[in-house]
C-alpha cells in the first residue's frame, strides 16, 4: 500500500460525534492505510502520492451491514417487477438458487461490490444464503476473492431464508 497525501478538501468529515465531526479544510496524511496527520498545509513527503481533492468533501467509508451480492445480477427480471418483497424471492431467487455457480457469483459480487465502491462504501457484510448439494466451490470464497481484487473489507455473514416460500433446500 503506497503513502497517501490528500490535499485541499473543502471539508474532511471524521465520523466522529459532535463537533469533532467536522476537521474543516485539511489535508490527511495515510500510511500503510491508516490515517497518520490530519492539518492544514501538509507538504508531501518524498515518495508520497498527492490526491487532489479540490472541490471535495472527505469523508470515511460507508459500511453496509446487510447485503445478498448474489442477486446484484437478479435486478429487472421481469417475473418479479412490481413483487413485493415474498412475491419478488418467489419469483426471482429462489428458483434460480440451483442455477448459480461461481462464475455468476463472480459477475454478481463484481457489480455489487463495484456498486457499493461508488457509492462510497468501504466495508460490506454480505448475508449469503446459497449453499446446497453440488456446488463448484464454498462459493464464499468467490466473494474474498473478489472484495480483496477490488479492495474492500469484507465479512461473510450465513444468510438465511425467509418463512414464505423457501428456496428448495438441497443438502449441503
Amino acid at each position: 500500500m503506497s503513502d497517501l497525501l490528500i490535499q485541499g478538501a473543502d471539508a474532511v468529515m471524521t465520523g466522529r460525534a459532535g463537533d469533532a465531526a467536522r476537521a474543516g479544510a485539511v489535508d490527511i496524511r495515510v500510511r500503510d492505510g491508516v490515517i497518520k496527520e490530519m492539518a492544514a498545509g501538509l507538504t508531501p513527503a518524498a515518495g508520497e502520492e498527492v490526491l487532489d481533492a479540490r472541490g471535495c468533501v472527505v469523508y470515511p467509508g460507508w459500511v453496509n451491514t446487510h447485503h445478498h451480492l448474489f442477486q446484484s445480477v437478479l435486478k429487472a427480471v421481469p417475473e418479479g417487477i412490481n413483487e413485493p418483497l415474498f412475491g419478488w424471492l418467489g419469483a426471482v431467487p429462489y428458483p434460480r438458487l440451483t442455477r448459480i455457480r461461481d462464475r455468476h457469483l463472480g459477475v454478481a459480487a463484481e457489480v455489487g461490490l463495484a456498486e457499493l465502491l461508488l457509492s462510497g462504501t468501504t466495508t460490506c457484510a454480505d448475508h449469503h444464503y446459497i449453499y446446497y448439494g453440488g456446488l463448484d466451490s464454498e462459493m464464499g470464497d468467490v466473494l474474498f476473492e473478489v472484495a480483496e481484487r477490488l479492495g474492500l473489507r469484507f465479512t461473510l455473514c450465513r444468510g438465511g431464508a425467509t418463512e414464505k416460500r423457501p428456496p428448495p433446500r438441497l443438502p449441503q
